[in-house]
């Protein structure tokens, strides 16, 4: 019996399957329970973790990407080190149907620069990106979405506003270069300075661009000139209470990753999870959201995303003046 021929990467299936994942959550999930509460909460995809014990974030375990993959019927996300093709490789084969390329190797505040060619993967893929370079280097490499973090490659911890932020910031980068591309488009070669003032602006975006980028040069611009992210952006890490989805989705996001802890934290993980789906369709309604977050329990809190220990004041001895 002769073998099936093996699919061929195609950018038109990779992009619907990426935009059934618009306007919705993406969990991680730690096991098979936690990816059918997902699932029934009304979750887009799952995307299953390793706890790996250091720094260092690796694949999961093929094992329960298969286990998981035969339990749900919605899309399963495998997470990949950066740069890490043999681990992508096995996570298709285990059958994740999109890839996660966003772990760093916990080295610093170094981005590793070598990336996977996501053109030769399969299915759809997700890179963190933090600033418009790496938004470019996304693009460059075949990436069909993107996630922007509270975590940044420094390892420090975020919440969710700073998700936006940093968000902001990738746009003002690009209405920046923008603005320079315009200036360049309008000198008049006629112009007796025309030669120094085109040195000039092209300066000026060799600058914006920066040395560690100079890859994506052309892709910044093109960026620039559609004037936004061409590409879908997803809110990731720290997402923790309804209100933070809300807010993630009304500064132009396209869906949010939340993370394992949702399962692990809380009273009713199914009530608490259909609260941040339901958010993602009512974030423009205050009073939606307010009814959305009612009685979700004390662990029901935004910013630091991973648990927290309550601390419990210690009372002073008694003085004399006091018994």
């Amino acid at each position: 019996m002769s073998e099936k021929k093996k699919p061929q990467p195609d950018p038109k299936i990779k992009s619907i399957i990426i935009n059934q994942l618009k306007k919705g959550v993406i969990f991680e999930v730690g096991n098979e329970e936690h990816a059918l509460i997902a699932q029934r909460a009304g979750a887009r995809a799952i995307m299953p973790i390793a706890d790996s014990g250091d720094s260092v974030k690796r694949m999961p375990d093929p094992k329960l990407i298969k286990t998981i993959y035969d339990t749900v019927a919605i899309p399963t996300i495998g997470r990949v080190r950066v740069g890490h093709i043999i681990e992508a490789q096995i996570m298709e084969k285990a059958g994740a149907s999109i890839i996660d390329e966003s772990e760093m190797y916990g080295t610093g505040s170094k981005r590793i620069k070598l990336c996977i060619d996501k053109t030769k993967l399969y299915g759809p893929s997700f890179f963190t990106a933090f600033n418009l370079g790496e938004v470019a280097k996304a693009i460059r490499t075949g990436a069909s979405a993107i996630r922007i973090t509270a975590e940044d490659p420094s390892g420090s911890n975020g919440n969710a506003v700073q998700i936006v932020q940093i968000h902001s910031k990738i746009l003002k980068e690009i209405k920046a270069l923008q603005e320079l591309v315009t200036k360049k488009k309008a000198l008049n070669p006629n112009d007796a300075e025309y030669k120094t003032k085109l040195e000039a602006v092209d300066s000026e975006i060799d600058e914006l661009v920066g040395d560690d980028y100079k890859k994506e040069k052309d892709y910044m611009i093109k960026l620039a000139v559609a004037g936004k992210i061409t590409i879908p952006v997803f809110g990731s890490n720290f997402v923790a209470t309804p209100a933070d989805v809300a807010l993630i989705m009304q500064h132009g996001f396209d869906g949010v990753f939340i993370t394992e802890e949702v399962f692990e934290n809380h009273m009713s993980p199914l009530k608490y999870a259909n609260a941040l789906v339901h958010a993602v369709a009512k974030y423009n309604d205050p009073v939606a959201l307010a009814q959305i977050s009612e009685d979700l329990g004390r662990n029901a809190y935004g910013g630091g995303g991973g648990r927290r220990k309550r601390r419990r004041r210690k009372r002073r001895p008694a003085a004399d003046d006091d018994k």
